[in-house]
């Protein structure tokens, strides 16, 4: 047999090579097709486990949360029930105290007025009961002041409380803005006549539309404002504004006093606290109850009003109250 093969046996075995290849390329896909269907089902396997560890994560936070949720709502609950309780109880002890203090308060003036109609003259010719008798006199005078300063407290807290909780009767009837600003101001005239330093002024604008409103809640919103207004500035005027403005009145108490601190600013309107103005030295410390100016948003924004401050330190502040119109 020849070693040596013609042509045509050549390309025999190079088909024979060439067939080899061929199934070597065909094994080597196969193989990778393989390895790319085990890789797919390792990764959705991995993907179905990382999806229920997921769901329970999820059922365990969803789970955390409904329990704080219903802490929470217990919290809440008990909250109310203590402010309610806490409401309940300070509205019974003010009534209590608010019957023998008016009377403490009558008898104060009536001690006062007998001491000056048949004592006071007795020891002005006195040697030595002056003196004392100036005395008294000055102490029955504080003892009014705080009284009055009291019962304000009592009256301001359980107005508060009958309008937190709904209980308030508000009396509404179209209501003159100018009107109602010349009666605030006849009602502080006397509290701004103790510092003739301080002008207190107007400017109404004429034929402001009426507002529905209860006329003695709104008194009350401007004696606030003016009498807070007064109690701050030692010199300079304060200006009492109306005006009709889209649809509302508008209402301004602006002062020139001791102005409010910034920080303080956005709290004037909270309940039991005062901004930190600065008082006049010279002048006697008037200490307001802290709610004053919180009872005035509460039967502003009663009436779908607003009520807001603006003040720079040192320069004055500024009250402006809007009320829709009827």
């Amino acid at each position: 047999m020849d070693a040596h093969p013609e042509h045509g046996d050549e390309s025999v075995v190079q088909g024979r090579v060439s067939g080899v290849w061929n199934n070597d390329e065909t094994l080597a896909g196969y193989l990778l097709m393989v390895t790319d269907v085990t890789e797919q089902r390792r990764a959705e396997e991995n993907l179905a486990q990382m999806n229920v560890h997921l769901e329970h994560l999820v059922d365990e936070r969803t789970r955390d949360l409904n329990r704080k949720a219903r802490q929470l709502e217990l919290a809440n609950v008990r909250l109310r029930d203590m402010d309610r309780l806490k409401s309940d109880f300070l509205s019974a002890v003010s009534h209590e105290l608010r019957t023998p203090l008016t009377s403490l308060l009558g008898f104060a003036k009536l001690v006062a007025r007998d001491f000056d109609r048949h004592f006071a003259p007795a020891a002005a010719t006195a040697v030595g009961l002056e003196h004392r008798a100036e005395r008294i006199r000055d102490n029955l005078h504080i003892m009014g002041l705080e009284s009055e300063r009291l019962a304000r407290l009592i009256n301001n807290y359980l107005d508060l409380a009958k309008i937190e909780s709904g209980h308030l009767e508000w009396q509404d009837a179209p209501l003159d803005m100018a009107r109602a600003v010349e009666r605030a101001i006849d009602s502080v005239a006397g509290q701004y006549a103790d510092n003739p330093a301080v002008a207190l002024e107007t400017d109404v604008a004429p034929d402001l539309p009426p507002v529905v409103a209860d006329p003695d809640r709104i008194h009350q919103v401007l004696i606030n404002l003016l009498s807070n207004a007064a109690k701050f500035t030692a010199r300079g005027r304060v200006l009492v504004s109306a005006a009709a403005e889209s649809g509302s009145v508008v209402l301004q108490v602006a002062d020139t006093g001791s102005g409010i601190p910034e920080q303080d600013l956005s709290h004037v309107f909270d309940k039991y606290r005062q901004a930190a103005r600065q008082q006049d030295t010279l002048r006697v410390p008037q200490q307001g109850t802290g709610l004053g100016l919180a009872i005035c948003k509460e039967i502003v924004e009663h009436y779908r009003g607003s009520i807001t401050a603006a003040s720079t330190y040192g320069h004055g502040a500024t009250f402006t109250v809007r009320l829709p119109v009827a």
